[in-house]
């Protein structure tokens, strides 16, 4: 939780009004009437992460480019056919992915999902974690198993590139890339510079609202909100 909170914007989601609903439920299962957040737990309440609803959970990890609930796990479980059942075991999954719509569905889906993600700026947000205890591990360990499930996934749905079977999505990440990937290089300084400053102080509220312009951008850029 802790690593989560830190390497992404999810504090400062919740002061973005993109929503009917705040971004946590309260403990106990309410909401608070206002939706206005709570000092001190904006994201995730006073349940602790458990709270937190599925949109900005999502959303804080698209933020990130990082997009850890569309992908995370499908490479370890596509690792455990091939550990099983030998190499047979990945054609037995290319094949079913030629014959089963909802394997190829899923699949596309993660392919698409690992598609935007970012290692460098997924990196540069798991810098502002520095400070979590085993922050390094669990950043190595989410790089990792996103190489693996690139590889793999390639691998069964017999490809070269993520998005050879969507070469208009390909066209579309491409050319958004000039202006999005600087956008959240700007976001994780900000993001930084903000966390460093007093809650109250009137230079962070500054950089609070510049925070949130980058995540509108982001979110535009991304074609994301969770």
């Amino acid at each position: 939780e802790s690593w989560f909170r830190a390497a992404t914007p999810i504090t400062e989601l919740s002061d973005l009004r993109l929503g009917s609903r705040p971004a946590a439920r309260m403990a106990g299962g309410g909401t608070r009437a206002d939706g206005a957040s709570d000092a001190g737990g904006r994201a995730a309440g006073e349940s602790g992460i458990q709270a937190l609803r599925a949109i900005p959970w999502v959303f804080a990890w698209t933020q990130a480019r990082i997009d850890l609930p569309g992908w995370y796990g499908v490479g370890s479980a596509l690792e455990d056919q091939r550990r099983r059942h030998g190499d047979r075991g990945l054609e037995s999954l290319a094949d079913l992915y030629v014959a089963w719509p909802f394997f190829r569905t899923l699949l596309d889906g993660t392919a698409a999902s690992l598609a935007r993600t970012d290692p460098g700026i997924a990196r540069a947000h798991a810098e502002l974690a520095a400070h979590v205890p085993g922050a390094e591990r669990i950043a190595a360990a989410i790089l990792d198993e996103r190489a693996r499930t690139i590889d793999l996934v390639l691998h069964v749905t017999r490809r070269e590139h993520l998005l050879d079977a969507s070469p208009a999505d390909r066209r579309s990440i491409d050319l958004r890339a000039p202006y999005l990937d600087p956008l959240s290089g700007l976001q994780v300084r900000l993001l930084r510079r903000l966390r460093e400053r007093p809650a109250e102080d009137a230079e962070a509220e500054r950089l609070r609202r510049i925070v949130l312009t980058t995540v509108s951008g982001i979110a535009a850029g991304t074609r994301a909100t969770g």
